[in-house]
């Protein structure tokens, strides 16, 4: 791994997701979701930095374009340095992706591609762009790996989607909880999260994954609360969130280590 390709591919994920997120600040006001939105806490709900009059919607909209600059930038200099235009489809196709999400005129989450946004951009965007940029093409391994890591942040995405239900349904978010109840999204949320070992397992015994990609079996006690959590989420929302959250940092960041390990052995 180059450690120059390696920061710079981390400062364009993390000034593309930061502006993405006042994008979706900035539109969630515009179309009333965050003002109407009543059952705040601290996982969910928008950052409210502009209901709270800490910020005003113009500057949230001129963060954001900062950001989406500094992150187009950087990866254009590295598309430059590297000469493979297949990094600057990759890096477009995530910034107009996570710009989408709650934009007019795309506004996916509002047509019910919310989720499923979020799988493509944390899983094939994040991880498989960061695959190629470091080594100049796409594996397998690299899309096996991708999808765990999608699917774990989108179940963070449809958590944190419970307090915000009211306001969503009020405002045309078609979230999952919105569209399918309670019974229906826990449910899925469990097959996510089931579904995830199992892509990580079948990559490891097809051969696609190196066997250290078992790592990521230290977070099971954690998944095994978070679905504990997740039967009881509308009578205490918090415990689930943060457990989804530890769920996803503990299963992604002890694979990428397992992964890491097996191809440079100590």
């Amino acid at each position: 791994m180059e450690l120059i390709p390696f920061l710079v591919v981390a400062f364009v994920a993390v000034t593309g997701h930061v502006s993405a997120n006042l994008f979706n600040d900035y539109f969630d006001h515009r179309s009333g979701n965050d003002v109407i939105n009543k059952n705040i806490t601290p996982l969910s709900g928008g950052s409210r930095a502009i209901q709270e009059g800490g910020l005003s919607d113009s500057k949230v909209l001129l963060s954001a374009c900062l950001f989406l600059v500094l992150s187009v930038f950087a990866g254009c200099w590295f598309v430059y340095a590297k000469q493979d235009m297949d990094l600057a489809y990759f890096g477009l196709a995530g910034l107009v992706l996570g710009y989408a999400y709650t934009a007019p005129p795309f506004k996916l989450v509002y047509r019910g591609l919310g989720e499923l946004t979020i799988i493509i951009t944390f899983g094939l965007f994040i991880v498989g762009g960061a695959y190629l940029a470091q080594t100049g093409n796409i594996t397998n391994s690299a899309i096996v790996t991708s999808l765990p890591a999608g699917l774990l942040t989108a179940v963070i995405l449809i958590v944190n989607g419970f307090p915000d239900r009211v306001a969503d349904e009020t405002s045309g978010k078609r979230t999952f909880i919105v569209l399918y109840g309670k019974e229906v999204t826990i449910l899925l949320i469990k097959k996510f999260v089931l579904l995830s070992y199992a892509i990580t397992l079948g990559g490891v015994l097809s051969g696609i994954l190196p066997f250290g990609a078992l790592a990521c079996l230290v977070s099971l006690p954690i998944a095994v609360q978070f679905l504990k959590k997740v039967d009881r989420i509308e009578e205490d929302f918090l415990p689930a969130g943060i457990a989804a959250i530890a769920l996803q940092t503990t299963f992604v960041l002890s694979t990428a280590f397992g992964i890491a390990i097996s191809v440079f052995p100590v």
